[in-house]
């Protein structure tokens, strides 16, 4: 499939890579239709792509590179709604917000995307109470600012 995008002009993904938000994202429920795209070889960072809304598009990062226990946070409820039995078996991204102001670089660990790579079918949960952060930290600022500078 070709779609135009208003980041990467225009990009050919495979459908069947497509992954499914049937609720959604919080703030873009219109967005349900996402394709991962590699940011460059050696960064940690990918872009999630919405195929409906050829704007919007998240920087997002495997929180493992984080947190080795992270996955012991997802709610097994959230997981069956994947029809996914452990959280091992799911791939998880959080989102990374990269703020020019203080050039920071933060990761939503508050809030991962669960997908069940099997089906294709995704969801944000909410992890009300895990004590992770909306804006965690992840890089300092002087390796921010050398990191973005790398990678553009």
């Amino acid at each position: 499939m070709i779609f135009e995008t208003t980041r990467f002009g225009t990009i050919e993904v495979d459908e069947a890579k497509a992954v499914c938000f049937q609720e959604g994202l919080p703030g873009f429920p219109e967005a349900r239709r996402f394709v991962l795209l590699q940011h460059s070889p050696e960064s940690p960072f990918h872009w999630l792509q919405s195929m409906d809304d050829p704007a919007l598009a998240f920087v997002v990062m495997d929180p493992l590179l984080l947190d080795e226990n992270y996955l012991n946070a997802i709610p097994k409820e959230s997981l069956a709604e994947l029809n996914l039995e452990e959280a091992q078996g799911a791939a998880v991204l959080v989102i990374v917000n990269i703020q020019r102001a203080n050039q920071s670089i933060t990761a939503n660990l508050m809030a991962p995307l669960v997908i069940n790579p099997e089906n294709r079918m995704g969801k944000q949960v909410i992890l009300l109470g895990s004590g992770y952060e909306i804006r965690h930290t992840i890089m300092p600022e002087p390796q921010a600012q050398k990191q973005c500078r790398t990678n553009s």
